[in-house]
């Protein structure tokens, strides 16, 4: 009887410890960012972590440091158009350094250059464009990454490195600025989810298809189309 209560003491005591721990670390860590975002007004109150480290307001759940660069500019009278296309880049590396001086606004090409983002293959330049699990479907020819097909001679996953590559011609047609059609937003969609269709389903229906090999076309037959 002595012994389990013995055992049951010593967990006891380790339960309490590591609870003691990480209520320090967590008034440390936060004691940290107050400190250090103090001009922007960044405290437990109104901001928290997410999963990859970032800080979001609580309010709204947008993240803290595109809000305040936004707003940098904005009140400097430099409008930024599509401001939505751009990355926010931390000059320190710091994530949560989110003072104004330490941000600044890039492209996504300028910032995954930042970033060693970019790598050349055999003259041929390749883009970094997101982690591996953000890859929704596999099959023998293709990856499904945002709703967008990707061929598998276009990409690659480098050894020790968790990022899928891109070619500069997908990205650019399929990610890039002009990949979606501002002027007819309503046939860019149809024409997308024709796109889907097609790639989806050529085992079946498309491979007789002349576009059976171009991603970056639309599948014309009746029976695809018809499902739109």
């Amino acid at each position: 009887m002595s012994l389990i209560l013995a055992i049951t003491l010593i967990i006891s005591s380790v339960i309490i410890i590591y609870i003691i721990a990480r209520i320090y670390l967590y008034n440390e860590k936060w004691k940290y960012i107050e400190d250090l975002n103090r001009k922007v007004g960044i405290t437990r109150d109104n901001a928290y972590i997410d999963e990859i480290g970032y800080l979001r307001w609580k309010k709204d759940n947008e993240l803290c440091h595109r809000d305040i660069a936004y707003d940098t500019e904005v009140g400097d009278g430099n409008q930024i158009n599509n401001f939505q296309g751009k990355d926010v880049h931390h000059k320190d590396e710091n994530k949560l350094n989110n003072n104004k001086e330490n941000l600044e606004i890039l492209t996504r090409v300028e910032h995954l250059k930042r970033h060693g983002k970019i790598v050349e293959v055999d003259g041929k330049k390749y883009i970094a464009l997101c982690h591996v699990n953000k890859i929704y479907r596999e099959t023998e020819k293709a990856l499904l990454v945002a709703r967008r097909w990707i061929p598998r001679s276009q990409c690659f996953v480098r050894d020790n490195d968790d990022w899928l590559y891109v070619s500069e011609w997908i990205y650019n047609i399929k990610f890039g600025r002009n990949s979606v059609n501002k002027q007819n937003p309503q046939g860019n969609e149809i024409g997308k989810m024709k796109l889907e269709i097609c790639i989806y389903t050529w085992k079946t229906i498309c491979e007789g298809c002349e576009f059976y090999n171009s991603f970056d076309k639309v599948c014309q037959h009746d029976s695809l189309t018809s499902k739109l």
